[in-house]
């Protein structure tokens, strides 16, 4: 049985939004910290931990970057239209696993169905599985993959 598209898609902008809220949140609070910090008499040990701060600012700016890139190419796959061979945007049910494919955010969980994996179109297993339809067998690392289904 095929899971309900708009449910999957809906925990996923749920799952995005919320990756996207903590990266922007870690910023507010890294850059709040770095304006807090004084110079002090402690000299290199206040430069060592601005130091640091400025280098966790600059994985966090990273972290939402990357967020707001996956966003873009959320909006750029249409999820909301049914596919009917794998490949970006399709929704891909197999006996290993259950994906998303066209947006590397990682797993998520679906409520009532469990968790899902969105993974980027470039990943081994979404080349090895672009073109599927369902009912189709593929092999990945020596191991069948049949399509079970595809939305």
């Amino acid at each position: 049985m095929s899971p309900d598209r708009n449910t999957v898609v809906a925990a996923f902008r749920t799952a995005l939004d919320h990756a996207l809220v903590e990266a922007r949140s870690a910023m507010e609070e890294l850059s709040s910290s770095l304006g807090k910090e004084t110079k002090s008499t402690a000299g290199d040990k206040h430069e060592t931990g601005r130091a640091m701060v400025q280098r966790e600012m600059e994985q966090a700016g990273e972290r939402l970057a990357r967020c707001e890139a996956l966003c873009a190419m959320a909006t750029r796959l249409d999820l909301d239209r049914a596919r009917d061979e794998v490949g970006p945007g399709a929704i891909v049910v197999s006996g290993q696993a259950r994906l998303l494919i066209g947006v590397g955010l990682g797993p998520f969980e679906v409520p009532g169905l469990g968790r899902f994996q969105a993974i980027s179109a470039d990943a081994p297993i979404a080349g090895v599985l672009s073109g599927a339809t369902e009912g189709e067998v593929r092999e990945f690392r020596s191991q069948p993959w049949t399509i079970e289904s595809l939305t």
